[in-house]
This record gives C-alpha cells, sequence and structure tokens, in this order.
C-alpha cells in the first residue's frame, strides 16, 4: 500500500514540476489516470474471477510497472512520461486489489480469512503514515 499512498499523493507533483504543467492541468491531466486505473480494475476482476486467474491477471499488471518506471526513469519527454504514470497506475490499484482477493479467496476458514483482512487493511493502512 505505501507505493499506493505516494503515487496517488505524488502523481500532481510528477505532472506539475516534472512535466511543467500549471496547477489547474496538473488536476485535469491526473483524471484519465484514475478513469483507466477504474475501467482495467473491473477488468482484471471480472477476468480473474470468472477465468480463476488471479495469479495470471496479477502477473500480468506487475509487467505493466516494469515498463513504465523503465520509461519513467530513461525517457526525458513529457508525453512519453505521462504514458508511463498509465503504467505504473495499472500495476499499483491492479496488483494490489487482485493479490488481497485472491489470498482471501484462499484463505479458510471465514475466521482466519476475517482476521488476515482486519491484519492486512491495518498494515496496508499505517503504510500511509511513512
Amino acid at each position: 500500500d505505501i507505493f499506493l499512498y505516494s503515487f496517488s499523493t505524488f502523481l500532481p507533483s510528477i505532472l506539475r514540476n516534472g512535466l511543467g504543467y500549471s496547477k489547474m492541468e496538473t488536476q485535469y491531466l491526473s483524471i484519465p489516470v484514475y478513469l483507466l486505473v477504474g475501467i482495467s480494475f473491473f477488468i482484471a476482476a471480472k477476468v480473474g474471477d470468472k477465468y480463476a486467474l488471479r495469479g495470471t491477471v496479477l502477473f500480468i499488471a506487475n509487467i505493466f510497472a516494469v515498463f513504465g518506471y523503465a520509461i519513467l526513469l530513461t525517457v526525458k519527454v513529457s508525453s512519453v512520461e505521462y504514458f508511463a504514470c498509465f503504467l505504473i497506475a495499472l500495476t499499483l490499484y491492479n496488483g494490489l486489489g487482485v493479490n488481497e482477493t485472491w489470498i482471501l479467496n484462499n484463505t479458510a476458514p471465514h475466521y482466519r480469512r476475517a482476521t488476515f483482512l482486519g491484519i492486512s487493511q491495518s498494515v496496508g493502512n499505517v503504510a500511509g503514515v511513512v
């Protein structure tokens, strides 16, 4: 969750300082990133659940991060860096959601599942403090 918190917090800073957009443009440019993530999260959840391919979906989601961070670190063209933010966001949101669902569906009985979910969310939310 620490990656998720840091990305959500610093995406406007990346767009403004790193890519040189104004405050208003920064806010507008962050909307498509989250819109794509919302749509892709729904698709990943449906595919992972319907075909029982959560591990495959998780693996594919993590591949996007490798390319996103590589692009963000090596290419210094603002439009390409903006595209890299899309790739990174796909991994952060889809990877965490699919991973948690996968683990919860493989944890039995119900009291272990509930305990795991509580601990997982607590540890994840502490990451926001960091």
